[in-house]
């Protein structure tokens, strides 16, 4: 399914609006790793905000949490770990083109404010989910790596 820009950038500023200011309370991956579940309040009780790369149906949208499980990013740390108590600042169509960009933000004890982006690809068949340490831009997660041979 091929989504044209302008629709991609409506939903972005549907998602801004819906989302900003929100915090995130649980991550998780989908059944058969085909996205992510995030738990944000306030919300509808027992939903999440579903982040799927099914080919079918790549948009955000508000699913049941259910089937999802705990995951594990490139640092070790459960992804959970790094998206629990963002809160959501803003949610672009990045660069005009078609990748939404949800900048997340949390305040550690320790390390004082920590930055992150999850990054969404909903370019068809290369759909992929990514989140970025904002402040060093290292890619700390992706749903779909990528090695060399690719």
């Amino acid at each position: 399914m091929k989504l044209p820009l302008l629709t991609i950038k409506a939903l972005a500023g549907e998602l801004n609006d819906l989302l900003r200011g929100r915090k995130v309370t649980a991550a998780g991956r989908l059944e058969h790793g085909t996205g992510l579940c995030l738990t944000i309040e306030p919300g509808p009780k027992d939903s999440c905000l579903v982040l799927s790369t099914r080919p079918q149906l790549f948009v955000p949208f508000w699913g049941r949490a259910q089937n999802v499980s705990s995951v594990s990013g490139r640092t070790g740390l459960p992804l959970e770990d790094h998206l629990r108590g963002c809160v959501i600042r803003s949610a672009v169509c990045w660069q005009h083109d078609r990748i939404i960009r949800l900048a997340l933000e949390r305040t550690d004890e320790i390390r004082g404010p920590i930055r992150r982006d999850l990054i969404l690809e909903l370019v068809p068949r290369r759909e992929n989910i990514i989140l970025v340490d904002g402040d060093r831009q290292t890619v700390l997660f992706a749903l779909r790596r990528v090695n060399r041979r690719m």
